[in-house]
């Protein structure tokens, strides 16, 4: 995701089996135009919008499996709804995200850039959803924060204003959790992890010099589990 977008572009072009199939999907009237920013973007999108998972441990729990949440998560689960915390209030079940963006504190990517003092409009973030959230370390929108233990406290202290960020939504509050609480919402977080069928990765990606790699890929596990479960 961070590659050159100088080099990206040639790359997918001249690819034997990207090349062809952005120009089925994108049409474009010059040659080669097909593969582009934004073109990428919308292939990027178009799989993502696949991704949908209804098959966690919680969408079990749910639907009536009452031994699918083990103890530490369903403590977990009460206080992700409570008002001690108000997660719900931004992660809505059951996508546990929010169409309503909001400010929470942390920079925008554009934060290097000059910020005029006399802008008082706060910078909004999507919210994301929390489905499959353990696996997707690094956190927030710029990779800030290493683990969820991190994140949550981030959230407990009130999120964090700066001079480029004065402004907090309004549902940003403090709250205090003390580390048996803070386990069991991160073992609830974990179970949101989905445990039905994952897209396979396909089996050329890359160009032949990297064949051997793809190979090796391929054979691994599509996704990542979680390493343990929490005792019951």
């Amino acid at each position: 995701m961070a590659a050159d977008p100088e080099a990206l572009i040639p790359r997918l072009q001249n690819h034997p089996e990207y090349g062809p199939r952005f120009e089925t999907a994108f049409p474009a009237e010059k040659p080669g135009a097909a593969v582009s920013l934004e073109t990428i973007a919308r292939a990027l999108a178009a799989f993502e919008r696949t991704l949908v998972f209804s098959n966690s441990r919680y969408d079990r729990f749910v639907r009536g499996d009452r031994d699918a949440l083990m103890t530490p998560e369903r403590r977990g689960l009460n206080l992700f709804r409570s008002l001690k915390t108000r997660c719900f209030e931004c992660h809505q079940p059951p996508t546990f995200a929010s169409p309503v963006p909001g400010s929470i504190g942390l920079a925008p990517l554009t934060a290097g850039v000059d910020h005029d003092p006399l802008d008082s409009r706060p910078q909004l973030l999507e919210v994301p959803s929390l489905r499959n959230v353990a696996l997707t370390a690094p956190y927030m929108h710029d990779g800030s924060l290493e683990d969820l233990e991190s994140v949550i406290r981030f959230y407990a202290d009130g999120g964090q204003r700066t001079r480029s960020q004065p402004f907090l939504d309004t549902r940003i509050r403090p709250f205090e959790l003390d580390q048996s609480e803070m386990e069991d919402l991160v073992a609830f977080l974990g179970a949101l992890t989905d445990t039905g069928p994952v897209a396979r990765r396909p089996p050329r990606v890359r160009e032949s010099a990297h064949a051997n790699e793809v190979e090796e890929a391929t054979a691994s596990s599509d996704v990542p589990r979680p390493r343990s479960s929490p005792p019951r």
